[in-house]
């Protein structure tokens, strides 16, 4: 049976346009894909990203710099200088 979980692979500021900030996770599926009775300890692959806030709600990328807090229906753009 293929072991899946998720990794935190970054993390940014994004703001509204009514000021307020809220911080996004960028978190990517991972797949154990170590063949069977291989002597490798564990060889993972990268798939699917989804975004969330810090709080657990959905986000939609829309493109590089925008993305929606779907729960709230709020678009927010990344901010000037955030880390990624």
């Amino acid at each position: 049976m293929t072991q899946t979980w998720e990794e935190r692979t970054g993390e940014f500021e994004v703001v509204a346009d009514d000021g307020h900030f809220y911080r996004i996770e960028e978190l990517a599926g991972m797949a154990d894909v170590t063949p069977a009775g291989s002597l490798i300890k564990q060889s993972a692959m990268t798939g699917m990203k989804r975004y969330c806030t810090c709080d657990g709600l959905s986000c939609n990328r829309i493109d590089e710099q925008t993305y929606e807090i779907v729960a709230l229906g709020l678009k927010v753009r990344r901010a000037s200088g955030a880390d990624a």
